[in-house]
Parts: structure tokens; sequence; C-alpha cells
């Protein structure tokens, strides 16, 4: 190892610390803002599939529980994108659609 040294595993609350001041607070408000009003964005049955996860660099990125919901999100993008921007602020300005794990 080039002179650092390893003192163990750092403890759970400063590895979400850290990561909270990794994102941009704006984002952090606008993601909430968007998870509050999923509803209103997204229509049934789509939004019982799909929820935002991030935002990054005007980017939303969704996460689908299945497959088929991929194609179906990406088809309705344009009217997400639209219900986004009826919202004001700094809505996002294009989206990512992501399989979720479990």
């Amino acid at each position: 190892m080039s002179g650092s040294s390893f003192d163990g595993p750092l403890p759970m609350s400063e590895l979400v610390a850290k990561a909270a001041r990794a994102i941009p607070k704006n984002d952090i408000v606008e993601l909430a803002s968007i998870r509050s009003q999923w509803d209103a964005i997204c229509d049934a049955p789509l939004r019982d599939h799909c929820e935002a996860l991030a935002i990054h660099e005007g980017e939303l990125t969704i996460g689908v529980d299945a497959g088929p919901w991929l194609s179906a999100v990406k088809l309705a993008s344009p009217k997400i994108l639209s219900a986004l921007s009826a919202l004001g602020g700094q809505a996002p300005s294009k989206l990512k659609v992501v399989r979720r794990d479990g």
C-alpha cells in the first residue's frame, strides 16, 4: 500500500453522512417533491410498478420492478416529463429507466 493505513470499516452513520454531503441539496429536495406527487405525475397502473429513485444533473432515474414496465415507462416518458415540468422548480428534463432488483 502506498503509505495509507487501514483503520477498519467506517460506522454506518459516517458513511450515510458522507453520501448525503455528496448529493446536491436541491436534488434531494426535488426528488422528495417528485416522490410526494408521484400519483399525479405517473398514471396507474404504471405508477404501481415504478418509482423515482434519484436525480442527477437534470436526469430523473426511475426504477421499475419488471422488464415489461421498462418499455411502458419509456413510452410514457413524454407524458411524465410534461407532468414534471408542470411542477416548476428544477424539474428534470431527461429520464433514465432502470430495473430494480428485488
